[in-house]
């Protein structure tokens, strides 16, 4: 591809496939398979002492994902931004560019918002790239969709390299859909079959976008489109892939917003491929008005069952930098964002007080007095949970003259003492029930709804809650958990994540140190390394290359040092 372009007079990224000349090269560079994409076994070298050992990791990568370990190493840009051009190879050998998005929003090389059109590029350098793509496509004379990507400098636009093509239509595609008003698979599906000229394909704009396309070569673009991308992944853990049954999916249902998804409730999301399963796209008149319509979209969206990253791309949105238009690809590798795992009190008395009813209408259904009940008053109900790495204990009493009224105290005692002495206000609670995946609950000071279901796996049962786009999960405890004043250190390393194991980096009775890695674990097409929590000895492993591991199985055991 990189010669196509050269011949085409299209500029490349300077770079090598010499391992050796590499060597030469100013860093930071990019290693990157040849067989690449997806950002698949890219890795940034900015020391060249790790350079040896990010080259095998590549090539493993590049292996488990292409079969081919070939690699390319070019120069990087440490402030760039990610453009590609919308082309379509019509059957008549015309070659047309249906404008261009903006893709410079990733994370480890793997896009997450996407927008069309691309941001504030000056007119003229606009139409330079949407000639090179043009002119990189018809050299080879492609028949079909297709995407030119490019990398650009961000502080000078005339800077620009291609990158690749992608053969094929794209996950992104809708943006340009929404303002082009072109039906690209319509399209895709016309230039298969050979159509050189438009007939009557219907009275919809689409069609009449469709036919001003393929008549003049062009067609214009007509506000903003901007796309979320939903993934099972956790960003509290670095964003790990995660996985399990989708107990309950909904998504708002409003003319402006286009939802696409591969899940629906009931579904169960495997480690065998790319964690995305949705996608949100909003447009708008405008960039802000598209973007503010994404934000209150991924606000009413609900994926429960596992963690995910609604709740991270609304702060994404929020960035100072993205309501800008002044990002970078390393923008969310480089920024720290306010990735929280502590439960919320109003989040935690909600979880109480909908335990509290199920737990009353399942009684009440069975037996009068099963449920605790008390001449003058209802027996209290005391609930523990565990939200992330931290514990939830909740003491709900019913108001009997009220009706779906709760006492509810927060903390380690009935009295809502807390672990480390502070005591927590008795509060009442209003439960209202919305639909059958909905409640409102009322407390002093704030009314919230929440959309909720319940999960079961071998571990037990867990309480999913969701609110304006964040996702929390509290696990039934039997044991109370209380604060300690000397840390604790696990031995057990549990894998994060269900996935294959790839290598084992450590050998048994190895001494190793906090935050080395011990091996490398293969989750929905990408490799992670699982590291060691703490110094110590490698006592006992529990896994070996090419068994498939369980989330929270054990895989290593590092006895921590005395």
């Amino acid at each position: 591809a990189r010669e196509v372009a050269k011949n085409a007079q299209v500029p490349v990224v300077p770079g090598t496939e010499v391992q050796a000349d590499a060597l030469g090269m100013q860093l930071p560079l990019l290693i990157k398979p040849v067989a690449g994409g997806g950002g698949k076994g890219m890795h940034v070298v900015s020391d060249f002492a790790d350079f040896n050992s990010l080259i095998e990791r590549a090539q493993r990568e590049a292996r488990a994902a292409f079969a081919d370990d070939r690699l390319l190493f070019e120069r990087y840009l440490p402030r760039a931004r990610h453009i590609e051009v919308q082309v379509a190879g019509l059957s008549d050998g015309r070659v047309v560019a249906i404008g261009d998005r903006e893709c410079t929003l990733q994370r480890r090389h793997q896009k997450v918002m996407e927008e069309a059109p691309a941001i504030a590029l000056p007119d003229d350098v606009r139409q330079r790239i949407h000639a090179a793509a043009i002119a990189v496509v018809a050299r080879i004379g492609y028949r079909n969709l297709g995407t030119v990507e490019f990398v650009m400098s961000c502080d000078d636009p005339n800077e620009w390299y291609f990158l690749e093509v992608n053969t094929r239509l794209q996950v992104e595609h809708p943006v340009t859909e929404a303002v082009s008003g072109v039906d690209l698979v319509e399209l895709q599906l016309l230039i298969a079959a050979g159509e050189d000229t438009m007939g009557k394909l219907g009275d919809n704009n689409r069609s009449d976008a469709l036919t001003d396309l393929i008549t003049h070569g062009s067609v214009p673009s007509v506000g903003h489109a901007i796309e979320a991308r939903v993934y099972a992944e956790d960003p509290a853990k670095g964003f790990l892939p995660t996985g399990g049954r989708v107990v309950l999916f909904d998504t708002p249902r409003r003319d402006c917003v286009r939802v696409d998804a591969g899940v629906d409730t009931g579904d169960v999301v495997g480690s065998g491929y790319d964690p995305m399963i949705a996608k949100v796209i909003t447009s708008g008149p405008s960039r802000a008005a598209a973007m503010c319509e994404l934000d209150a979209a991924l606000a009413e969206t609900a994926l429960l069952g596992m963690p995910n990253n609604l709740g991270f791309l609304r702060q994404l949105l929020a960035h100072e930098a993205v309501t800008s238009g002044h990002m970078d690809t390393r923008l969310l590798d480089r920024e720290d964002f306010d990735i929280g795992v502590t439960l919320p009190d109003d989040v935690a008395l909600a979880w109480a007080v909908l335990r509290t009813q199920q737990a009353l209408q399942y009684s009440r259904g069975d037996s009068l007095w099963s449920g605790g009940w008390r001449i003058g008053s209802s027996a209290p109900f005391r609930w523990r949970g565990e939200c992330a790495d931290s514990s939830v204990t909740a003491t709900v009493t019913e108001v009997i003259d009220q009706p779906m009224s709760f006492h509810v105290a927060l903390g380690d005692d009935a009295d809502g003492t807390s672990a480390n002495g502070q005591s927590r206000s008795v509060v009442l609670c209003v439960l209202e029930s919305v639909d059958e995946s909905a409640m409102r609950i009322t407390c002093e000071g704030f009314s919230r709804e929440f959309r909720w279901a319940l999960g079961r796996d071998i571990e037990g049962e867990t309480m999913w809650l969701s609110a304006a786009g964040n996702t929390w999960s509290i696990r039934h405890s039997a044991r109370l958990f209380r604060g300690s004043a000397r840390e604790v250190l696990t031995p057990e390393v549990l894998s994060p994540m269900p996935g294959t194991v790839l290598a084992i980096l450590v050998a048994s009775d190895a001494q190793v140190r906090a935050g080395q890695p011990l091996l490398a674990l293969e989750a929905m097409k990408m490799e992670h390394q699982v590291l060691a929590p703490h110094d110590g000895t490698v006592t006992s492993i529990s896994c070996e290359v090419g068994s498939h591991v369980r989330m929270r199985e054990l895989l290593i055991t590092v006895e921590p040092q005395p």
